[in-house]
């Protein structure tokens, strides 16, 4: 099995760059915090059979920025911005009557 991430397939299995230890593709919890607030998201990446550490590649990080999103305050300018990155594909949220 691969995982196709943006324009890029990413393999099944790495070699960590630390250990040399056999590396799988999944997910594991994460909890993103900031100020006091968290939220717990699904983080793909490498991870070790043992549970312990992992690698992080391609678009992985795009879960993280968009947890950030919704647990920090943001602006208009970076939400735009952020709904244009490819790895997320076309979202959009309706404008509210008084953003003219």
């Amino acid at each position: 099995m691969t995982v196709k991430m943006s324009n890029r397939v990413l393999p099944d299995t790495m070699v960590s760059p630390e250990t040399g230890e056999m590396l799988r593709r999944g997910v594991r919890p994460f909890i993103v915090s900031y100020k006091g607030r968290s939220i717990t998201v699904d983080m793909p990446g490498y991870y070790s059979d043992a549970g312990v550490g992992g690698v992080h590649a391609g678009d992985d990080m795009a879960v993280t920025d968009a947890a950030l999103l919704v647990i920090r305050p943001f602006n208009c300018a970076m939400l735009s911005s952020f709904l244009e990155m490819p790895a997320l594909g076309s979202w959009s949220f309706p404008r509210s009557p008084s953003a003219s």
